[in-house]
């Protein structure tokens, strides 16, 4: 599995976020990412079922989650002292990064760009950036509201759908006219 980092428009972590969602058969509104993790083989540990100088390892890790490679599969373990929407969140984010390559990584130096894409990816399949095009959810309290994450996520989520509209019907514009002769 290749590493992928962030392009201009975000294009391939869109493209591996929604390739998981068909690879999995999964057409809801609302993605849970403990099903996913499942139907992926990847297992879940909590933080508080760990022993304590592991916990301590995790922690000095991520405060939120962390994702490892055994030699069975891939083990996300999270803060289960968090509240349920950020426990969501780092479920997703790590899941993030088991997707994109980036635990194979050999990036030295890039841990930031690496979060910043992981972040990305969850943010996208957290709203179902599909979903709610195809719906016109396109206000921040509907998006916040039915999909249960953070305001500010929402708000981000919708300036993105805002903006592939916008993007996609200049490009249409475009190919119309050249489609008539008219530039």
């Amino acid at each position: 599995m290749k590493c992928i980092f962030k392009g201009t428009d975000y294009e391939e972590i869109e493209e591996e976020a929604n390739n998981l969602i068909m690879d999995l058969g999964l057409e809801q509104s609302q993605l849970n990412c403990f099903e996913v993790a499942f139907l992926l083989g990847i297992a879940l540990r909590k933080y508080s079922e760990v022993p304590a100088y592991y916990k301590t390892f995790l922690m000095s890790k991520s405060e939120f989650g962390y994702s490892i490679r055994n030699e069975k599969q891939y083990v996300i373990y999270y803060n289960d002292a968090l509240d349920k929407d950020r426990i969501r969140f780092s479920i997703w984010n790590e899941i993030a990064h088991i997707q994109l390559g980036h635990l194979e990584s050999d990036c030295q130096g890039c841990r930031e760009r690496l979060e910043d894409d992981a972040n990305y990816f969850a943010d996208y399949i957290m709203t179902c950036h599909n979903f709610s095009y195809k719906t016109s959810f396109f206000s921040n309290f509907n998006t916040f509201s039915t999909y249960a994450i953070n305001f500010y996520a929402a708000y981000k989520q919708v300036n993105q759908c805002y903006s592939t509209i916008i993007r996609n019907s200049i490009l249409y514009e475009k190919i119309a006219r050249l489609g008539t002769g008219v530039s």
